[in-house]
């Protein structure tokens, strides 16, 4: 009697043993499963699909599944416009010794759509955007990335037009609060660092009606000296003609009536 006792708590004992070797902390069972995971991804299921993945890398982390949950994880933050979030898992998948190409450009284009996604409204603060132009420069520069380079400079066109909206409202702020000088400086901003933008021909001759003030001359050299910046022959002649067609010695604020 007293061996049968004992041979029944041996076998309760590997018993319990066993089921909590298989048991997770979050009190599931079973070994990791990538098509599980997968599944609930293609479904659109992503906080179920996330925990699954978490669930691969935690518990068979050498594995060629864990890699690929690392980079769906980056995925599923994304369709969650979660963007930070995305940032952080791709560039972790990027960081892996072994990476699927066809993944890792996937990641990269992801990555550069995240950094463009979290760029604020222009009237914000846009260290954002400044950070976002600086990761696609470096991404379009990559083979992996030719074909998504029109994307990538798109997005890059739409990054530095609406920093050079900031600058430019910036600038005309300073006019409304009769802060001339700084108003000059940001339309100069714009010229010289944003003259590949829509706010170009309008910051030229912004400036060159601040000009006025002091010489008529001095406003018109301003627009011959960036001739090359307007889109047309026919837009720099309209410039032109406007500051030749206003009275001299005239105080600031008959200028200002034509700022645009």
């Amino acid at each position: 009697m007293v061996k049968l006792i004992k041979l029944i708590i041996v076998v309760l004992g590997i018993f319990l043993f066993s089921c909590s070797g298989n048991k997770l902390n979050d009190g599931r069972f079973g070994l990791p499963d990538f098509s599980k995971a997968m599944n609930y991804f293609e479904k659109e299921k992503y906080m179920r699909a996330k925990e699954e993945f978490k669930y691969i890398i935690l518990e068979d982390p050498l594995s060629q599944h864990a890699n690929d949950a690392q980079f769906y994880l980056g995925e599923c933050n994304f369709y969650q416009e979660n963007y930070n979030e995305a940032i952080i898992e791709y560039e972790k998948y990027l960081r892996m010794a072994y990476q699927r190409y066809s993944l890792s450009q996937k990641a990269q284009i992801n990555l550069c759509r995240s950094y463009s996604n979290q760029s604020l409204y222009f009237k914000k603060d846009q260290s954002g955007t400044n950070l976002a132009l600086t990761k696609l420069q470096y991404f379009i520069e990559k083979e992996s990335m030719e074909d998504y380079k029109s994307e990538i400079e798109s997005m890059i066109k739409d990054l530095r037009e609406k920093i050079a909206k900031k600058e430019f409202e910036t600038a005309k702020f300073y006019i409304r609060i009769k802060e001339y000088e700084s108003s000059k400086m940001y339309f100069n901003n714009v010229l010289n660092e944003f003259y590949d933008t829509k706010f170009i021909e309008s910051s030229i001759l912004n400036l060159a009606l601040l000009e006025c003030v002091l010489s008529k001359e001095n406003a018109l050299e301003i627009i011959n000296s960036n001739k090359a910046s307007f889109s047309s022959d026919e837009n720099y002649l309209k410039s032109i003609q406007l500051i030749k067609d206003l009275n001299s010695n005239e105080k600031i604020d008959y200028y200002l009536k034509f700022i645009e």
